[in-house]
C-alpha cells in the first residue's frame, strides 16, 4: 500500500487557514498536525509521499523531519509547471510526483484561484484508482474495524491522509481524527511503500 500526504492547509482551524491565505498571517503553530504525523511515521520507519499546496511551503522543521524519515520527495498538489518550479524553488529540491485534487467547494476555489482541471504534462503524475480516504474511514470506524479493513486490501491501495484531521473531527465534511488509528494500525504490523509510477 501506498500513503499519500496531502497538506490542503498548514492550521487545523479553518479561520487561521483563511486568515494566512488571505492576508499572510503565519501563527506559531504552523504545520504543527503535519510534523506531529510525520514524526509518527518516523517512529515506525514508514514512507509516505507528501503533497503540499502552492499555498502550504514546507518549513525547515518539517522537511528536516522529512530527510530523517527517508521521506525526501516533496510532491506537487494542485499545480502546473510554474507552480511546481515555485514549489522546488521554496524547498530547494526536485519535484517529482504530481497529483490533481479537487478543490470542492467555491471558498476553496476562490482561495486557490482555479476554476478549471489543471494540466501536468508528466509521466509521474500519481493516479488515484484504488484509493481510500483514510480521514473518513477513522470518522466512521474504530481502529480495530480498520485493521481487518487493510489486511484485505490490494498492496496497490493509494490510502489519502490529511494532516489536518490527525487530532480533530469534522461533522460536516465526515472526517478524522487519525492519530490514534494511525498508532494501532503501525503497532500491528501495517506498513507503507513509497509511492512509485507503474508505466
Amino acid at each position: 500500500m501506498f500513503l499519500r500526504v496531502d497538506i490542503d492547509f498548514p492550521y487545523p482551524r479553518q479561520t487561521e487557514n483563511y486568515l494566512n491565505i488571505l492576508f499572510g498571517l503565519r501563527f506559531k503553530n504552523y504545520l504543527e498536525d503535519s510534523k506531529t504525523l510525520c514524526r509518527l511515521l518516523n517512529r515506525y520507519n514508514v514512507t509516505a509521499t507528501w503533497f503540499p499546496t502552492i499555498l502550504v511551503i514546507p518549513d525547515r522543521e518539517l522537511l528536516d523531519l522529512l530527510d530523517e524519515g527517508g521521506m525526501r520527495k516533496v510532491a506537487s498538489l494542485y499545480g502546473g509547471k510554474a507552480r511546481s518550479r515555485e514549489l522546488e524553488k521554496e524547498v530547494r529540491r526536485e519535484i517529482r510526483f504530481y497529483a490533481i485534487h479537487g478543490t470542492g467547494t467555491l471558498i476553496n476555489k476562490l482561495l486557490w484561484r482555479r476554476f478549471r482541471h489543471p494540466s501536468i504534462e508528466s509521466k509521474e503524475l500519481v493516479c488515484v484508482r484504488d484509493d481510500i480516504n483514510f480521514d473518513k474511514l477513522c470518522y466512521r470506524y474504530p481502529p480495530s474495524e480498520i485493521l481487518k479493513m487493510f489486511k484485505k486490501l490490494s498492496p496497490k491501495t493509494m490510502v489519502v491522509t490529511h494532516p489536518t484531521y490527525m487530532n480533530r473531527k469534522s461533522i460536516l465534511s465526515k472526517k478524522g481524527p487519525t492519530s490514534e488509528t494511525f498508532s494501532f494500525l503501525l503497532k500491528n504490523g501495517v506498513r507503507f511503500e513509497k509511492i512509485r509510477i507503474e508505466e
